[in-house]
């Protein structure tokens, strides 16, 4: 059975191409180029995998224990999520390329 991934996170999304070529994207209105669809179908015989949202981890242990410095700035937090999104998608044996919404 073929696989596709829907991630539900709470970071921003950045989308690369999927891994189906039968994956329909349909493209935001008015020629943008912004790599966001406007919506995806994904065709039946798939498999939907979904998977829970994470949060960054410290970026400072040392620092106040939930203080903004423990957690670092927005780009911090998000690209520590980013990371262990990747981390759980390798141990699933998938990839970003398999993400179709975050």
């Amino acid at each position: 059975m073929k696989y596709l991934t829907l991630v539900l996170a709470t970071a921003l999304c950045s989308t690369t191409a999927m891994a189906a070529d039968d994956v329909l994207r349909y493209p935001l209105g008015g020629g943008s180029t912004f790599p966001i669809a406007r919506a995806v179908e994904v065709p039946a015989g798939y498999s939907l995998i979904f998977h829970s949202g994470l949060t960054p981890a410290p970026a400072n242990e040392s620092a106040e224990k939930f203080s903004p410095a423990y957690w670092g700035d927005t780009k911090t937090q998000a690209l520590s999520v980013f990371a262990r999104m990747k981390e759980s998608l390798d141990a699933m044996g998938l990839g970003f390329g398999n993400v179709v919404a975050m």
